[in-house]
């Protein structure tokens, strides 16, 4: 009896509808935010400015492709791309202790050189200065969607993706600044975007906000896998610059780039140094 009770139960049960299944979280897979789906393959590719214009400097590598700052950041970075590899990283930060180092400038020559020397591997510069963000004119460029909207939720990813005339670097300016920042910054959406990206592209270099001047810096930095320390020659204080690198943590400090710059009538001339931890390993040039 037993035996036939328990098949009519089954039997029953079987006939019942189910119930509306459970959705699906809209925001969270396991620890990791879910991003948009993209609307577009991409936004349309964009020409980074040749003309030797207003912020030129940011953009030496195509204004002057043959100059001694060019040549710099191109040991530069094959240098950084060896020691990326030897930490097995591909997420880069340049940041510096206060504003007016030249962080921008140097992210942004950088990724250039590092995609004109990439040999197919694929590098991606993202603006993560969010409080201030100068990508758009710096590299001269008015994208149709920003970072921030990613950040926001608003976008995926790659809809903000920027193409340019180097194919083996794509761009992720912040069109406008976001109303809180820091929200932003904290949310598990950028520790989200920024896996995403370590998985799209070979190399990723982060533009952040300098390690003192905001609170954002120790938000991204679990985020990130190794960074490249700003400082100029002359200008960049010893105590600020101790304290930012502690803030950091030394073991995540790859290099330091220095800087320094002087002014010979309206022409200006950059000379710029990249040191490592490994005693001897360092570029210097004029």
């Amino acid at each position: 009896m037993g035996e036939i009770s328990d098949a009519l139960r089954r039997a029953r049960n079987s006939n019942r509808r189910p119930g509306p299944a459970t959705p699906p979280p809209e925001t969270r897979a396991g620890n990791e935010v879910m991003l948009p789906e993209p609307t577009n393959e991409s936004q349309p590719s964009v020409e980074i400015s040749t003309n030797a214009s207003n912020q030129w400097v940011g953009r030496s590598m195509l204004v002057e492709p043959n100059g001694p700052i060019a040549e710099q950041y191109r040991h530069t970075a094959i240098r950084l791309s060896r020691r990326l590899k030897e930490r097995d990283a591909s997420i880069v930060a340049v940041t510096s202790a206060e504003r007016g180092d030249g962080k921008t400038t140097t992210a942004c020559n950088l990724a250039m050189a590092m995609a004109s020397t990439a040999g197919g591997r694929r590098v991606a510069l993202v603006e993560m200065d969010l409080r201030r963000p100068s990508h758009c004119a710096t590299l001269d460029i008015r994208p149709e969607i920003g970072f921030e909207s990613v950040l926001a939720g608003q976008a995926a990813l790659a809809d903000a993706r920027v193409p340019t005339q180097l194919t083996d670097l794509d761009l992720f300016p912040v069109r406008d600044r976001p109303e809180d920042p820091l929200e932003l910054l904290a949310s598990p959406m950028t520790a989200s975007v920024l896996k995403d990206l370590g998985r799209r592209y070979d190399t990723v270099i982060v533009d952040t906000p300098p390690a003192l001047a905001v609170s954002d810096v120790p938000l991204l930095m679990p985020s990130l896998h190794a960074v490249l320390f700003v400082v100029t020659a002359g200008t960049s204080r010893r105590g600020p610059v101790e304290a930012a690198l502690r803030a950091i943590g030394h073991d995540k400090v790859i290099g330091v780039f220095v800087n320094r710059s002087q002014d010979a009538g309206e022409k200006k001339y950059y000379r710029y140094e990249y040191k490592t931890d490994d005693a001897g390993e360092r570029e210097d040039g004029a």
